[in-house]
C-alpha cells in the first residue's frame, strides 16, 4: 500500500498504527465501522448496540469496532474508551486535520477492515437522535439485519 502522496502516507501511517490491535492467532471475521463528528451520545449507543448485537447473533466472531473521529473529537474518543468482551475490542482515534472529512474516516476503516480481510458494516453517527426513545442499545437486531444480506 505504497503511496508518493504526502496524504496517503499519512493515512498509511495511521492505519499501521491501529493494525497491531487484534491477537495474530485470531483472525478478525466482522469490523463494525462508525465514523463520526461530534455526536458523543449518539456513537455510544451506537457503540453498546453493536457490542449487543455481536455478542447475541455473532458470538462465535471475532470482532472489532472501530470509531474513527473527526480531528475535534478527541474528548468524545477519552468518553468511548474500550469496553471488549472475549470476541469484540474497540479501537477508536481521531483523524489529523490534514485527513478531515468523512471521506478520510470511511477510507480508514475500510482500509483496516480490508487488512484484516474481514467483512465490513458502517454505522452513521447521527442513527440515533437523542430525542429517540428507541436507540441502538435496545436494537441489537440492526446489526443481523445489515450484516446477513452481505455475508
Amino acid at each position: 500500500m505504497e503511496s508518493s502522496f504526502p496524504a496517503e502516507q499519512l493515512l498509511n501511517n495511521i492505519i499501521s498504527q491501529q493494525y497491531i490491535v487484534s491477537d495474530k492467532n485470531k483472525p478478525i471475521d466482522i469490523v463494525v465501522g462508525i465514523p463520526f463528528h461530534r455526536q458523543k451520545e449518539s456513537v455510544c449507543s451506537i457503540i453498546s448496540g453493536a457490542i449487543n448485537g455481536l455478542k447475541k447473533y455473532y458470538s462465535d466472531s471475532n470482532c472489532i469496532i472501530v470509531c474513527v473521529g473527526a480531528y475535534d473529537d478527541e474528548d468524545i474518543i477519552k468518553s468511548i474508551g474500550d469496553k471488549p468482551n472475549d470476541n469484540t475490542a474497540i479501537v477508536s482515534f481521531v483523524m489529523p486535520e490534514e485527513l478531515s472529512g468523512k471521506g478520510w474516516q470511511v477510507r480508514a476503516i475500510l482500509e483496516i477492515a480490508r487488512m484484516y480481510r474481514a467483512d465490513v458494516l458502517m454505522f452513521e453517527d447521527d442513527l440515533v437522535r437523542p430525542t429517540q426513545k428507541n436507540t441502538a442499545e435496545s436494537h441489537p437486531e440492526w446489526i443481523k439485519m445489515m450484516f446477513e444480506p452481505i455475508r
